[in-house]
C-alpha cells in the first residue's frame, strides 16, 4: 500500500485518472502555493497547485490598467521534493482536463485543455494564471463558491514516463533493500552502520561507512587499495569524487550481498542512476556485477529500459550488447518511431546513428527482425556428446574388444562411456568360469564362457553413480557377427540399476573356444564387437541440472576475476580457520562467515571455544553439503563444486538441513520460494521431504495439489519412488 493514500501499486502504475482538491478557506486565498493530496498516474505524483495572482488589466473608458486578482490553476508532477529520489531525469506526456466544479444548479462548471511535457528537471507546474477573476469565484450566484469553499478537479492521462523504468518492468534489473529483513540478510546490521566499520567513504559530502576486509575480499580493487602499499590502507576516511552517494551506496551494499538492490522504494529507477551503478562497477572492475548487468539487459530489452542498454553497449563497446540494441530496434522499429522525438534522439545518439540509419532503410522496405539464436550446447569431456545427447533416454553402446586371445578371468575390459539420461553405461567383458553339466552319466565340469555386462556408473573414474540413485532399463545385449556366415547372439535385460549395490547384469555368451573358432563368425582380425542397445526410464533420487525443479547452479572455477571470493574459498593460505567434516579440511575467513551469519557471528563472538580454534570438527552432515554452505556464505550463490548434471536429492536436502541449522534465513526463504513454484516429479521427493519434517504449511499445500494435479500420471511410477513419496507426506 502507499503509504500517503492507501492506493496500491498498481493503482499508481495506471495511465490516467482524476485528482480532486476541495479548497476550504477560498476568501483567505493569497499569493501562495496550496497544494491538493498526492495521486499516481505512471508512479509519479500528480498533484494540483492554486493561489491568487495579481495582473495588470485594462478597463474603463478611457481605458486604465488596474490590477485584477485572478484564480491560477495548475497540475504539477513531483513538484514537491522527498528527501530520497531516484528519479531525477524523467519527462513525461500528459493531456490535462481542468475543471472548476459548479457546487449549485445554477452555475456552470468551467473546463480548461492543455498537453504538456512534464520534465524533472522544470519548475514544471502548468495551466492557466487567468482561469477565473478572483471578484467571479466569490460571487455566489456564480455556483463556485459553497461554505467557503470551491472544488478543482483535474483528469490526467499520462504517457509513459521516459528516462526512468518501473520496479515491476521486465527490463528492471535493480531490487529493493529490505531493511526490516535482518534476519535474513544479516549483512543489514553492517550496512551503513559506522560503529562497525573500519573505514568511512565521503562521496559528494555524505558519508558511508564500511568493512575493509569485506571488500577486500569481494574486489580486487580494494584488495589493491587496501592491500598496504597505498595511503588508503591505513586512511580512516576516504574521498570517492566524480559519482553520487546514492549509485557507491547501491555499489557498497552489493559487495555485502551480491544483490543489486537500492536503498529507496520508490518505483521508478532513474535511467541514469543505472548507468552510474555500471560505471561504478567498471571503475571499481566489479566483473561480476558488469557480466550481472550484461546478460540481465541482453534478455529483458524493452522500450524503458532501451536508453540505458544502448548508453552501456556502445559507451563500453559491448559487441554482443551492440547486437541484441540492433536486434530490438529492427523488431520494433514501426513502434519506435512513433515515441517522443527527444527519447528518439537519445537513442539515435547512444547507437551511433543507427536509429537515423534505420529510418532511411524503412523508406525502401519494411524492418526485419535480425534477431538470431545460438545454440549453446556443452560437450561431454569423455564421449564428445552434447548435454542434449546426454540426455536421451536411449543409446548404443559398441565395444570393439581387442586382443580376443589375451582375455582371461580375472581383469575386465571396458568400452568407453555412452550417455543415457546424464547415467554413464559401459559395457565390460572378460572370460567367466561357468559350472556345467555334461557327459552321460553327467559330471560337473567348469566351462570357459565370454561373460558380457552392462553397468551404469564410470568403474574406471573415482566419482561413481550419485549415491542415492535408482534407473530401470532394458538392455539389449549383442554378439555382433563379423561374417557372412555367422549369426549374432542377442540376450535381453530387464533390471533396475541401484547406485548402492553392484549393478552390473549381463550374458554369458558362447563358450570361449567357440568364440574363438573362426568358422563361428564372431572374430575378426583378433577383435570381436559387442553392442548394448540402453533404453532407460528417469532416474530416481536425483534431479537433471536442466530440470525446472533444480535450483543450484555450478560453482565457475576459471572465473576467478568474476568471483574474487574464489581466491578465498578452500585456500587455507587466506583462511584463519578449518572447518573438519568427515576427516577433510574446508578452510574459510572467519570475519566473512560472521558477516553473512549470526550462528557464525556468534561462534566466534569470543564467549565460546571455537572463538579462537584454528580447527572446528563439524559432524553428522557430508564435507560436499558442508563446503556448499561456505560457498554461499562467500557468494549468495547457491551452488556445488562439480560439473555432474545429475545432483543427487539428499544432498540437495543436507544443504537445506545445514542452512536451518546454521539459521541462513535468505538460503531457507530461497529454497521454499523457488521449489513452490516449480514441483516437478523428479523433485517431489526433496519437495515433500522439506515441506513436511519441517512443517512449511505453505509448501504443504503445494505439494498437495502438485499431486492431485498429476495423481493419474504419478501412480505409474516405479513403486519404490511411490513408497518414498507416501511416508514423506504422511501418506497422503
Amino acid at each position: 500500500m502507499n503509504g500517503i493514500s492507501g492506493e496500491t501499486q498498481e493503482e499508481r502504475g495506471r495511465s490516467e485518472a482524476t485528482i480532486r482538491f476541495v479548497v476550504n478557506g477560498v476568501n483567505q486565498l493569497d499569493d501562495n502555493n496550496l497544494y491538493s493530496a498526492v495521486t499516481y498516474i505512471r508512479h509519479l505524483p500528480w498533484q494540483i497547485f492554486v493561489r491568487i495572482i495579481e495582473m495588470k488589466t485594462t478597463s474603463g473608458d478611457p481605458p486604465l490598467e488596474v490590477m485584477t486578482k485572478y484564480l491560477l490553476c495548475s497540475v504539477c508532477c513531483d513538484q514537491q521534493s522527498r528527501a530520497k529520489r531516484l528519479t531525477n531525469n524523467w519527462s513525461c506526456n500528459a493531456r490535462v482536463e481542468l475543471t472548476l466544479v459548479a457546487q449549485s444548479a445554477t452555475g456552470h462548471s468551467i473546463k480548461r485543455n492543455f498537453a504538456h511535457k512534464y520534465i524533472s528537471a522544470q519548475n514544471n507546474g502548468w495551466g492557466y494564471t487567468q482561469f477565473i477573476a478572483f471578484n467571479d469565484l466569490l460571487k455566489t450566484e456564480k455556483g463556485f463558491t459553497k461554505d467557503n469553499t470551491i472544488v478543482v478537479e483535474a483528469k490526467v492521462s499520462a504517457d509513459r514516463p521516459y528516462g526512468v523504468i518501473m520496479r515491476s518492468n521486465l527490463g528492471n534489473i535493480f531490487a529493493t533493500i529490505q531493511r526490516k529483513s535482518v534476519d535474513i540478510y544479516p549483512e543489514l546490521a553492517y550496512f551503513m552502520n559506522e560503529s562497525m566499520s573500519d573505514v568511512v567513504f565521503k562521496v559528494e559530502g555524505k558519508p558511508i561507512p564500511a568493512l575493509k576486509e569485506l571488500l577486500s575480499v569481494k574486489c580486487e580493487y580494494f584488495r589493491t587499495m587496501f592491500s598496504g602499499n597505498y595511503t588508503e590502507s591505513e586512511a580512516k576516511e576516504i574521498e570517492i569524487v566524480d559519482t553520487t552517494h546514492e549509485a557507491f551506496k547501491t555499489i557498497i551494499w552489493y559487495l555485502y550481498s551480491n544483490q543489486l538492490a537500492v536503498d529507496s522504494d520508490d518505483m521508478l529507477i532513474d535511467l541514469e542512476f543505472q548507468f552510474e551503478v555500471y560505471r561504478l562497477a567498471d571503475r571499481f572492475q566489479i566483473k561480476r556485477l558488469l557480466i550481472y548487468y550484461e546478460n540481465q539487459l541482453k534478455a529483458n530489452i524493452t522500450e524503458e529500459n532501451l536508453e540505458l542498454v544502448s548508453k552501456i553497449a556502445f559507451t563500453y563497446e559491448i559487441n554482443s550488447l551492440k547486437t541484441c540494441v540492433k536486434a530490438f530496434i529492427d523488431k520494433t522499429f514501426d513502434k519506435l518511431i512513433l515515441e517522443d522525438s527527444e527519447y528518439l534522439k537519445k537513442i539515435n545518439g547512444f547507437t551511433d546513428d543507427y536509429l537515423f540509419d534505420k529510418s532511411i532503410e524503412s523508406g525502401r522496405k519494411r524492418a526485419r527482425n535480425t534477431s538470431h539464436q545460438t545454440s549453446d550446447k556443452t560437450m561431454d569431456w569423455i564421449s564428445g556428446d552434447t548435454s542434449d545427447e546426454r540426455s536421451r533416454p536411449s543409446g548404443v553402446i559398441t565395444f570393439v574388444v581387442k586382443d580376443v586371445h589375451q582375455l582371461n578371468t580375472t581383469d575386465y575390459r571396458y568400452s568407453a562411456v555412452t550417455h543415457v539420461r546424464h547415467l554413464p553405461w559401459q559395457i565390460k567383458a572378460k572370460v567367466c568360469e561357468i559350472r556345467t553339466t555334461s557327459g552321460d552319466p553327467p559330471s560337473v565340469v567348469m566351462t570357459k564362457k565370454l561373460g558380457c555386462f552392462v553397468i551404469c556408473g564410470d568403474e574406471s573414474r573415482p566419482k561413481r553413480l550419485p549415491p542415492n540413485c535408482s534407473c530401470v532399463a532394458r538392455v539389449e545385449l549383442t554378439l555382433v557377427a563379423q561374417s557372412a556366415t555367422g549369426r549374432n547372439i542377442t540376450g535381453g535385460i530387464h533390471h533396475k540399476y541401484i547406485s548402492e549395490e553392484k549393478n552390473g547384469r549381463g550374458c554369458y555368451f558362447v563358450a570361449f573356444d567357440d568364440l574363438l573358432n573362426p568358422e563361428k563368425g564372431f572374430i575378426k582380425d583378433n577383435t570381436i564387437v559387442v553392442e548394448a542397445k540402453v533404453s532407460a526410464g528417469r532416474p530416481y533420487g536425483v534431479i537433471m541440472r536442466s530440470n525446472a525443479g533444480n535450483i543450484f547452479g555450478t560453482i565457475q572455477r576459471k572465473f576467478s576475476d568474476s568471483y574474487p571470493e574464489l581466491i578465498y574459498f578452500m585456500n587455507q593460505f587466506n583462511s584463519n580457520v578449518v572447518f573438519k567434516v568427515e576427516g577433510k579440511p574446508i578452510p574459510a575467513v572467519k570475519e566473512f562467515l560472521s558477516f553473512k551469519s549470526d550462528y557464525f557471528r556468534s561462534m566466534f563472538s569470543g564467549c565460546y571455544v571455537e572463538s579462537d580454534a584454528k580447527e572446528i570438527e563439524i559432524q553428522d552432515t557430508t564435507y560436499e553439503a558442508f563446503k556448499t554452505i561456505i560457498w554461499y556464505l562467500y557468494s549468495n550463490q547457491l551452488a556445488i563444486d562439480s560439473d555432474d548434471m545429475l545432483i543427487d536429492l539428499d544432498f540437495e536436502y543436507s544443504v537445506y538441513r545445514l542452512a536451518d541449522r546454521f539459521q541462513i534465513k535468505r538460503l531457507l526463504d530461497y529454497y521454499e520460494n523457488q521449489l513452490k513454484s516449480n514441483i516437478t516429479e523428479e523433485n517431489l521427493e526433496l519437495v515433500s521431504r522439506i515441506a513436511f519434517n519441517y512443517r512449511i504449511d505453505s509448501l504443504m499445500i503445494c505439494v498437495k495439489k502438485f499431486i492431485d494435479k498429476t495423481f493419474n500420471k504419478l501412480i505409474l511410477e516405479d513403486s519404490d519412488y511411490l513408497k518414498k513419496i507416501n511416508g514423506f507426506t504422511d501418506d497422503y
